[in-house]
């Protein structure tokens, strides 16, 4: 059971839609590929018929969300979800997806403060996944973060930490989100 509550915990406080795929890659990452997904299928199963997640069907299979989530498992929360599983797997992260700023008029797809290994250094991300955005938009989003005199304070009350700077990371379908943060 306590997989489970990981999962849970994960699933409501950071991704809020996943396939059994994805929560297997970050719960058993040493695990060969088909036990990791039939581990998490499993416990994922388990969540829904305790009622804490629903499952739903795409032609490739089922996603898992927590109820509160309307998502569809489409190319933009998939693109979201594969980051976010990422991000977990290769920092200390706080991950707030899909967070609503109404002083700026945004929905910013994520929003993550990630620590690097060592432990010494914060890094603030506000994270935008496009999938059916441009390059304009993109610099539309970064221009209003930029310009958000209240922005340093709104992501320190977020993660009720003291965050100093921020950027903005555009990313793409293919693309890794590793290689696009700076280097520590």
């Amino acid at each position: 059971m306590a997989r489970e509550e990981e999962i849970n915990r994960v699933m409501h406080e950071a991704l809020h839609i996943s396939t059994d795929i994805l929560i297997g890659e970050l719960i058993w990452p040493e695990s060969p590929p088909h036990s990791r997904r039939v581990q998490a299928a499993r416990a994922l199963n388990n969540l829904v018929g305790l009622n804490q997640l629903e499952r739903g069907k795409t032609g490739k299979g089922s996603f898992f969300r927590i109820k509160e989530c309307r998502s569809e498992w489409q190319p933009h929360s998939e693109l979201i979800s594969s980051v976010i599983v990422d991000l977990l797997r290769n920092f200390h992260a706080a991950v707030r997806r899909e967070i609503s700023v109404p002083a700026i008029n945004r929905r910013a797809d994520c929003i993550a403060l990630l620590q690097n290994k060592s432990n010494t250094q914060y890094l603030c991300i506000i994270l935008e996944c496009l999938v059916n955005e441009s390059e304009s938009s993109l610099q539309a989003k970064e221009r209003d973060w930029l310009h958000f005199d209240g922005a340093l304070g709104f992501l320190s009350d977020l993660f009720k930490a003291k965050v100093r700077s921020f950027g903005v990371v555009g990313i793409k379908p293919g693309q890794n989100i590793i290689s696009l943060l700076p280097k520590e």
